[in-house]
């Protein structure tokens, strides 16, 4: 219900995957249609634990990408509180070059997330950066569903 009063209920055909990452991303979690309280709980239950790189959970987004692209409007929403090893950037790039070029990254940063390692995806990625920390997610994933 909240995400219906807020304007940003998945659609029937939607399909929304949840990648938890701290040092390294866990298995892709995904939701077709309507149906995202088990993602949702999975969310809500991530603690904030450990390193954060975002490279590893982006390229695990790039492969979870579906095969039909040009069926669905598709863009990847980071959400971090962390800095991630800078080092790891370069090949990212190769990796979204070769498969994941023209997919937005829109970057919700948290904590202590470095807004120049996102600053550089949105550019890389032709996404946005939107700082979470003010609480309003709900405003935030409007905006975002707004570009894509």
């Amino acid at each position: 219900m909240a995400a219906l009063a807020s304007h940003i209920e998945p659609g029937d055909d939607d399909v929304n995957v949840l990648i938890p990452f701290n040092s390294s991303a866990k298995v892709a979690q995904v939701a077709h249609g309507k149906q995202t309280a088990a993602l949702l709980a999975i969310g809500e239950n991530q603690p904030a634990s450990g390193r954060a790189d975002i490279y590893n959970a982006l390229e695990v987004a790039l492969k979870n990408l579906p095969s039909n692209r040009n069926d669905y409007t598709v863009a990847i929403a980071l959400l971090t509180d962390g800095k991630s090893d800078t080092t790891k950037l370069g090949e990212f790039k190769r990796q979204y070059e070769a498969g994941g070029k023209g997919v937005p990254i829109f970057s919700i940063m948290f904590g202590d997330a470095d807004s120049q390692q996102l600053n550089d995806l949105a550019k890389l990625s032709n996404g946005k950066v939107f700082d979470g920390r003010n609480g309003n997610l709900s405003g935030i994933f409007r905006e975002v569903k707004g570009y894509n």
